[in-house]
């Protein structure tokens, strides 16, 4: 089974950091980066496949299309991949904890920054287990 990661967030420097800490934890070698949601969007329309896991770290608030944005229109897409999304934004508003909550591909909200204990909690999530037994 493939396996992709992607990190979208609209911050360049934050790209950069989190793509370092997750090809450098193990959680994906290559992880995929976006400035854009649209970009991330369009990446997934290229890549769904029925053998392709996607998690996506995705932050909330962004520019051109917010993070509940872009989980609405992976809603309205007809895909054949498994999706796991993890929130990783600067948010700490429990109305956005509440939120995350409401929608079934997220399986953690995390707030930034990017730490060690988070890689650890990713790599050994309940909900992730078959993302990484791939």
């Amino acid at each position: 089974m493939n396996r992709e990661v992607l990190i979208i967030d609209d911050d360049k420097i934050v790209l950069i950091l989190h793509r370092l800490k997750v090809s450098r934890s193990g959680i994906h070698n290559t992880p995929a980066t976006f400035e854009s949601a649209k970009d991330a969007l369009n990446f997934i329309v290229e890549k769904d496949a029925l053998e392709t896991q996607f998690l996506l770290l995705l932050d909330i608030n962004m520019f051109d299309m917010d993070g509940w944005e872009m989980m609405e229109e992976m809603a309205k897409l007809n895909t054949l991949g498994t999706y796991h999304i993890i929130l990783l934004t600067s948010s700490i508003d429990d109305k956005d904890k509440k939120k995350a909550l409401l929608y079934p591909l997220v399986v953690d909200y995390i707030e930034k920054p990017f730490k060690d204990e988070d890689i650890e909690l990713i790599k050994n999530h309940p909900k992730l287990v078959s993302f990484f037994s791939s």
